[in-house]
Order: C-alpha cells, then sequence, then structure tokens
C-alpha cells in the first residue's frame, strides 16, 4: 500500500532519468521539497504507531551539530511530540559550549568526545527522570511524556 501514491509516480521517472542524466537529481529535489514536510509527518506518525503496535514507547532525540539553538521551532520536534513520542530535546545542549565539545567535521562542528559525554550523561538523565538541568533547559515536555506513557 503507498500512502504517498504520487510518489510512486515521482520516483520510476526520477530513476530513469539519473540513469540517463545525473544532474537530474537537482530537478527531483527541486520537486519533492513540496513534499518533504508531508512526507517527514507521516513517517513519524508511521514510526509511532508501529512502535506502540509491538510495545514500545517511541522515543524522539532532538540533537543538531554543535551550535546554537534553532531560532525557530523545529517542524520534526513537533511532529514527534503530536504522534506521541516522548520528546527529549537536546537542541540547547551545545549553547554556548564553544569549541570545548567541539571537532571540525567536513561540513560542520560536531561533539568531541567530551561532547558526546556531556550528550549521553543528559540523555541518561532524562531517561531516568532525573534531569539536571536548570528549569527549561533540554528535557522531555510534559506534554510528550505523558503522550508516552499513556497509548494513544
Amino acid at each position: 500500500m503507498t500512502v504517498f501514491p504520487y510518489l510512486s509516480t515521482l520516483g520510476a521517472p526520477y530513476s530513469e532519468a539519473l540513469d540517463r542524466d545525473p544532474d537530474a537529481l537537482v530537478e527531483a529535489d527541486r520537486r519533492l521539497r513540496f513534499a518533504a514536510d508531508s512526507l517527514v509527518e507521516w513517517t513519524i506518525e508511521h514510526i509511532a504507531e508501529v512502535s506502540r503496535a509491538h510495545g514500545a514507547v517511541p522515543v524522539f532525540v532532538a540533537l543538531d551539530e554543535v551550535a546554537d539553538p534553532p531560532a525557530f521551532p523545529v517542524r520534526s520536534v513537533q511532529d514527534a511530540a503530536a504522534s506521541g513520542f516522548l520528546v527529549f530535546n537536546l537542541f540547547d545542549i551545545m549553547a554556548g559550549a564553544g569549541q570545548n565539545f567541539a571537532t571540525h567535521r567536513g561540513m560542520g562542528y560536531h561533539p568531541n568526545a567530551a561532547g558526546y559525554r556531556l550528550v549521553a550523561e543528559r540523555l541518561a538523565d532524562l531517561i531516568r527522570g532525573t534531569d539536571r538541568a536548570a528549569p527549561g533547559k533540554s528535557g522531555a515536555t510534559d506534554e510528550a511524556r505523558s503522550n508516552a506513557i499513556t497509548p494513544n
């Protein structure tokens, strides 16, 4: 069953076009951008449904490279919370950390060993429910916790 039937009609022509013209990927990317938000939202919802059907609690860890947190809400985080995921928002974990927790790898700054240790400790605290972060800092929202505990 194809939930996004239009994607199956897009896929074959793009696959064939890429065989003939590798630059067609640019066109494929341009066209698929229109469906990206819907596709990600559906994927998140589907993961939550399948997880719960198997008796698991869906968990979403929001983590970016070493940078300041996003200035605007991130749609996938909102979609995950709305779908009943237990959301651990760690976007702010590296705020102000600077190079102490980072290493430059090609396309950006990523956690070094100390950075990954910080992430692991915060995530472990959140999983145990003993978040040591200051109020308003990284953590699972009350809504996400209740969604995860109470099956939808």
